[in-house]
């Protein structure tokens, strides 16, 4: 029996979308991939393949994860296995100049980056420095597009008052603390992350066309807007969490949302 095939190596961010598989009856299993034997000389399960690998595996001693990966979903899409964020992805995800390629090559803005090599910096994993343009918001706010099955779901608006921890998940969060957008009395408090129903059209027909020309079906996509009006994209996340008080809210669910679109994934490969 087909299966849907969860690859990850971050069990506290797979528990929502668990949950929201196992809430709608959907067959399901859990790949922790961080190490292991993978005998590539034998086909793969049937099944469609979610890949959730982040690029931040190696700070919970997963040094080597992301690399497997790398090998383990160029096997699965040689035996035309169906993969959500397949090869492309990752290697979107770990690497940001590449990324940043990636968007330039789309029409969609970056900020003007630089590799540079500095003892004065601890060693990235990759061992390459980025110094990037500061891009000064009229307003201490970003905001994260959010894609499922390569359409545009909802946005979210991240105050950046206290700093740029902008991870929605639960478990990177000391609190979703609501933060003041005006001096005290004046304004009512702002919680740190709001979903918004919508951003620029044209933008996001942009986000969705470079998605699809990078075989990204899931994916957070986070842009700033300058003093000058002039919007600026500087990261795409393809292990994309979603914050649970700002969903509840708005009453809008992102994995309820994607384990649906996996579920159809699924059902279009037993059709």
């Amino acid at each position: 029996m087909p299966h849907i095939h969860v690859i990850h190596e971050n069990a506290a961010w797979l528990e929502p979308l668990a949950a929201a598989l196992d809430r709608q009856g959907l067959p399901w299993r859990d790949w922790f991939l961080d190490r292991g034997v993978v005998d590539l000389s034998r086909p793969p399960p049937e099944g469609v393949f979610y890949n959730r690998m982040s690029a931040s595996s190696h700070t919970r001693d997963h040094r080597y994860a992301a690399e497997l990966t790398a090998s383990v979903l160029a096997w699965l899409e040689a035996h035309g296995r169906r993969v959500v964020n397949g090869g492309r992805a990752l290697d979107l995800e770990i690497s940001k100049a590449r990324q940043y390629a990636a968007l330039d090559g789309a029409g969609i803005r970056t900020p003007a980056t630089v590799l540079v090599e500095s003892p004065d910096f601890e060693p990235p994993v990759d061992g390459l420095h980025l110094l990037q343009q500061y891009i000064r918001a009229p307003v201490p706010l970003i905001t994260r597009a959010e894609f499922i099955g390569g359409r545009f779901m909802y946005a979210v608006e991240v105050d950046t008052s206290n700093g740029f921890e902008l991870c929605p998940a639960d478990q990177c969060a000391v609190g979703d603390a609501f933060c003041p957008v005006g001096p005290e009395g004046v304004d009512a408090p702002r919680a740190r992350f709001t979903i918004i129903d919508d951003i620029d059209v044209a933008l996001k027909r942009r986000y969705e066309a470079f998605l699809a020309g990078n075989d990204i079906g899931v994916a957070g996509i986070e842009f700033i807007t300058a003093t000058d009006g002039s919007v600026y994209t500087y990261d795409v996340n393809t292990n994309t969490n979603y914050n649970p008080d700002a969903e509840a809210r708005a009453s809008r669910f992102g994995m309820e949302t994607l384990a649906r679109y996996l579920g159809a994934e699924l059902s279009s490969l037993r059709a």
